[in-house]
């Protein structure tokens, strides 16, 4: 459970490195599939699209400053963007990027459910 939050939270990468492909939110771009050791656009080079962590089953009311005092002390933050409910009740999900991807890394691992 993430310090500073009452109930278990849904972590995942947000753009999941296995995957490969797919729009890096914050400017970072992948270009589908493997990139052949070629470094992506955009954040890659603190962590780029292996660094952004989507967060699930957040509390309706959570804030961009909770956002920020929740998962700063997890690692050192480089975006993070909180998406309301879509509907009255909801639960509310946030885009965080970090600046590692061990950082995300660690709290997709430790703060999942």
């Amino acid at each position: 459970l993430a310090e500073g939050l009452e109930t278990p939270i849904a972590v995942r990468f947000a753009n999941n490195p296995a995957q490969g492909g797919g729009q890096a939110w914050g400017g970072g771009q992948s270009w589908g599939g493997s990139n052949n050791g070629i470094a992506q656009q955009g954040g890659a080079q603190q962590g780029g699209a292996h660094s952004n962590v989507f967060v699930s089953d957040l509390p309706e009311n959570f804030s961009m400053e909770d956002c920020q005092r929740v998962f700063a002390q997890y690692g050192e933050l480089q975006q993070c963007r909180v998406m309301p409910p879509k509907s009255p009740g909801g639960k509310t999900s946030a885009l965080v990027r970090f600046k590692t991807h061990a950082e995300a890394a660690w709290v997709v691992e430790n703060l999942n459910g």
